[in-house]
């Protein structure tokens, strides 16, 4: 057995000296404490009932002493040499520890019962084994770590002779003294360790020799970092100092033993941080590029590629490195003339796109980007960018075609497009223009698409057509059509004969021109309105506050003085050519339109039976009346009812009853004033207001007078009506509180004599 431990722990010391990791080696120093402890028990060979009356209390100890403890070294050196990760292993070895401490409390305070402690142990051991056996095979499951074979052969082999042990101990007195079948069990499982231990050893050596003889020729930068702050280079090849300027010797007088000794300052911080991040992250792999400084002072771009086996941190990190500085210098080449162009593509307010014809992605600029809303590199194109839904529907077409364009190979091609831009969520319009390029074959590879904002002009043109269509459309002889130039003020183009074609001594600027028709053909109580209208100043003034657009109504002179309605149409439109400014007049006929128009609302405002208001009408008269008065000033609201109204339509029918309203709406509306109004409320009840009218005995005489001019005589019978009057603002100042008090009038005077009035509160 002490044979064993030196083997052992020569091969530790070999390892560690070929370059094994610090875990591996560490592991090997409680293997052989175990085996040691195991010795002892073995050596002690005897029955333990029997050992309480040896005469020796030194073997009495070193047997109990070593059979409990020999677990815990053995729990150690498993989790150290073969890295299981395992909770449920700490807890065991916790548990073994804990176990070991409470039987030496025991003994050492005489308490110890050999008989209970046998079964305790043995029980304890078989779930320690049993415990231990399953962790092993859930991590070759997982990891297929061929060493995990051996210590799960170990483990079956031991728990067999264990089997067998207790069988033989607790059912045959006799064999109680004889622990000869776990000492084998034992000793098998003890040799299973060391044969493994010793197949590590023997495979470390090649491998740390191949490492270093493989890398060291390697035509690149190769080192192994320790996992430290400083993250101390532990080895490097020919090729990792040299890229640098240095060879071994200078970089150990110089102290080149860091990975960020010659770190370029301003990237150092970096650098930690996407290390920390790897580690923190358990990446496996990760790379970066940084600027290092060389042995001259000159500055190198490094590609440094790092290998991190997080789940053996021992290992440390493996380095690979890569003298990039060419292409970094091309790329900035590169980046430097892609920005003389951004900017000159920005001061000619353009945006570009770069369209790959075989693989249909699309690289937009980061402006153009944003302006879009999309990222910087767009597949299927252009599909995509159609279902994002930034095209408008009336360009989808548009774009298809746009880009077919290129596939057919065209070498260019240009369209106008509306898409919705990003910040403000509006379709404006673009011109789009595109280069294809080709290789030396003539095969299409790229295509240059730039495109700029045409919104303003396409909504010139746009009201042009819309103007041009207007006038188009309409026939000669009902339209006239000017058009002005604003800016130096003078007529340039006129059609229609609805009017008479301008001579040519009035054709100057638009306020002459209008002149002239308004004295000629506009009606005379229309012509100041007209031309206020058509001022020069107040024209552009209008536009200068964006008001673009105007329209008003007149009449017209027509054969025989006759009143003719008519449109008239103003916009000013910038030209999409020019800086001049235009003002587009349109003359329309709508002589018929309008005199249908009057007469629906004449329809809607008079009542069709008794030709005065209707209660709607009343209420939108009365209520945008009272605004013009004076806040002291009184008005008197006064509903009239037809007494007994019903008998003239049951005996003389409804006909006869319609001609009983009428000739009441007569009477009634003969009584009022200038500025009073009158409306039917519907049935019998009619409306009336008195603006600005006195109160006391003045308003009596009134509504007596309203009285007397009710009472006629219809077909043999006496038509009288009963009226409830509200003072405003003393009953109320709205047209339902002043109806709802002059109703509850009317109810008085209805109820106590008929063909009488009644004035709330009076």
């Amino acid at each position: 057995m002490m044979l064993t431990i030196v083997v052992v722990l020569s091969i530790a010391s070999v390892m560690e000296r070929t370059g094994a990791t610090k875990a591996e080696v560490v592991g090997y120093f409680p293997l052989s404490l175990f085996i040691l402890l195991a010795s002892c028990w073995i050596l002690e060979d005897s029955p333990m009932q029997g050992i309480w009356f040896l005469e020796s209390q030194f073997h009495l100890i070193l047997n109990i002493v070593s059979y409990l403890s020999f677990p815990i070294p053995l729990l150690i050196y498993i989790q150290k040499s073969y890295s299981i990760k395992s909770g449920f292993l700490k807890i065991i070895q916790i548990f073994s520890i804990s176990f070991f401490i409470i039987n030496a409390l025991l003994i050492i305070v005489d308490h110890y019962n050999l008989s209970t402690a046998l079964t305790v142990s043995h029980l304890i051991l078989a779930l320690l084994f049993t415990s231990l056996l399953c962790i092993c095979l859930v991590e070759y499951r997982k990891t297929k770590n061929s060493d995990l074979v051996w210590l799960i052969s170990g483990l079956v082999f031991i728990g067999l002779t264990a089997i067998i042990q207790a069988i033989l101990f607790y059912s045959w007195d006799s064999q109680r003294s004889n622990t000869s079948a776990f000492a084998i069990g034992l000793i098998g499982f003890i040799l299973i360790l060391f044969l493994n231990s010793l197949q590590k050893g023997l495979r470390s050596i090649p491998k740390t020799k191949t490492f270093s003889e493989l890398t060291y020729s390697v035509p690149c930068g190769i080192c192994k970092l320790r996992m430290d702050e400083a993250f101390t280079i532990t080895y490097a090849n020919q090729f990792f100092y040299s890229q640098f300027g240095y060879d071994e010797s200078e970089a150990a007088k110089v102290g080149f033993s860091s990975f960020f000794f010659n770190v370029f300052p301003k990237d150092l911080p970096t650098l930690k941080n996407e290390l920390d991040k790897m580690i923190s992250s358990k990446l496996n792999s990760y790379q970066c590029e940084h600027r290092f400084f060389r042995k001259d002072g000159s500055i190198v771009w490094i590609l440094s590629r790092f290998n991190y086996d997080f789940e053996h941190p021992e290992n440390g990190v493996t380095s690979v490195l890569f003298n990039v500085d060419d292409r970094r210098k091309m790329e900035e080449q590169q980046r430097v003339k892609e920005e003389e162009y951004r900017i000159a593509t920005e001061h000619s307010n353009k945006f570009i796109m770069r369209y790959n014809l075989d693989t249909g992605v699309a690289y937009l600029q980061k402006s153009a980007a944003d302006l879009m809303g999309l990222g910087i590199q767009i597949p299927n194109v252009p599909e995509s960018i159609i279902s994002s839904g930034i095209v408008a529907n009336e360009s989808i077409d548009a774009v298809r075609q746009f880009f077919n364009e290129m596939k057919e190979s065209r070498r260019s091609g240009s369209t106008q497009i509306s898409f919705r831009v990003k910040n403000t969520g509006e379709f404006r319009w673009y011109q789009n223009n595109f280069t294809t390029i080709f290789d030396e074959d003539g095969y299409p590879l790229q295509a240059i698409i730039s495109f700029y904002d045409i919104t303003a002009q396409h909504q010139k043109e746009l009201a042009f057509e819309r103007w041009q269509q207007t006038y188009d459309d309409l026939p000669k002889q009902q339209m006239n059509y000017y058009e002005f130039d604003l800016t130096e003020d003078f007529l340039e183009q006129q059609e229609g004969s609805m009017f008479p074609a301008l001579p040519d001594f009035v054709r100057g600027g638009i306020s002459k021109c209008m002149h002239f028709i308004a004295d000629l053909y506009v009606y005379p109580e229309d012509k100041s309105m007209f031309i206020s209208f058509f001022n020069s100043d107040r024209i552009l003034s209008a536009y200068l506050r964006s008001k673009k657009e105007d329209r008003i109504s007149f009449r017209r002179m027509g054969p025989e003085s006759q009143q003719l309605w008519t449109s008239a149409s103003i916009q000013i439109v910038p030209d999409p050519y020019s800086t001049v400014i235009k003002c587009f007049v349109l003359f329309k006929d709508i002589d018929k339109q309008k005199r249908a128009e009057l007469l629906l609302m004449e329809k809607s405002t008079y009542d069709s039976q008794t030709g005065i208001l209707r209660r709607e009408a009343f209420i939108e008269s009365f209520s945008s009346r009272i605004k013009n008065y004076s806040n002291d000033a009184t008005h008197v609201f006064i509903i009239a009812d037809i007494d007994d109204f019903k008998k003239y339509n049951d005996s003389l029918g409804h006909q006869a009853g319609d001609e009983v309203l009428k000739a009441f709406a007569r009477r009634m509306k003969s009584e009022l004033g200038e500025d009073d109004i009158c409306g039917r409320l519907g049935g019998d009840e009619f409306l009336i207001c008195l603006f600005n009218s006195k109160i006391g005995s003045t308003l009596k005489t009134r509504l007596q007078s309203l009285l007397e001019s009710s009472v006629f005589e219809f077909h043999g019978m006496k038509v009288t009506c009963s009226i409830g009057a509200a003072i405003y603002p003393i009953d109320g100042t709205s047209f339902d509180e002043l109806y709802q008090k002059a109703d509850n009038a009317l109810y008085y005077a209805k109820e106590h004599q008929k063909g009488t009035y009644k004035i709330t509160n009076s």
